[in-house]
């Protein structure tokens, strides 16, 4: 109505100024909380790493098998990274190179039925297991030895590899389980894209 009188607003409005400084003072305690959590998760990387590379280590221990060549030295070999996946090169029987992606999951080496036939080894004759694949199936396979896979400069002597029936892989794909990682106390740096392998012995 025209005769009603305004009640003055109490809110207050701070000075264009003061809601600045306000803001620049706050940067650094929020950067410090932040940087704080950060370190929190680059710990805990950090731990569930050394964790892991101490069981792969203790396991090694344990993999003793009677007229198994264990391997000797220390290695580090280059990675190329592909998304989140990790690849090596590697040659077989000193001879044929393949391409192989590392995975510490697998019990073993894991080539192609065309690199074994390259190989000359006979399947006809190679023990026959059914195993377990990524998706949950299963699938028969062979067991081979290769007579040495080498990755870099380290080298394993009679590891066992799988050949699996009818499985699409790449001629020189396949996989460098455990088989071949075993013979080494192993660990991945994921920011240099490298694989350390270190003698057992």
């Amino acid at each position: 109505m025209s005769g009603s009188k305004r009640i003055p607003s109490t809110s207050t409005r701070l000075p264009f100024w003061l809601s600045i400084l306000s803001v620049v003072l706050a940067l650094p305690l929020l950067c410090s909380c932040m940087a704080a959590d950060a370190a929190k998760g680059a710990a805990k990387i950090t731990v569930a790493t050394a964790k892991f590379t101490g069981k792969v280590a203790m396991a090694t221990g344990k993999v003793g098998v009677a007229g198994v060549k264990y391997a000797t030295g220390s290695r580090t070999v280059k990675l190329e990274k592909e998304g989140n996946s990790y690849y090596a090169e590697v040659k077989i029987n000193k001879r044929d190179k393949a391409r192989l992606l590392l995975d510490t999951g697998a019990t073993n080496v894991q080539i192609s039925a065309w690199m074994a036939r390259r190989l000359g080894l006979s399947l006809a004759n190679a023990e026959q297991v059914r195993v377990s694949l990524a998706d949950g199936s299963t699938s028969m396979a062979r067991i081979v030895t290769l007579k040495e896979l080498r990755v870099g400069k380290a080298k394993a002597k009679d590891v066992k590899a799988l050949v699996i029936e009818g499985a699409s892989i790449p001629e020189r794909g396949g996989l460098l389980g455990m088989s071949f990682l075993n013979r080494y106390k192993f660990q991945i740096d994921t920011q240099k894209h490298l694989l350390i392998l270190r003698s057992t012995e």
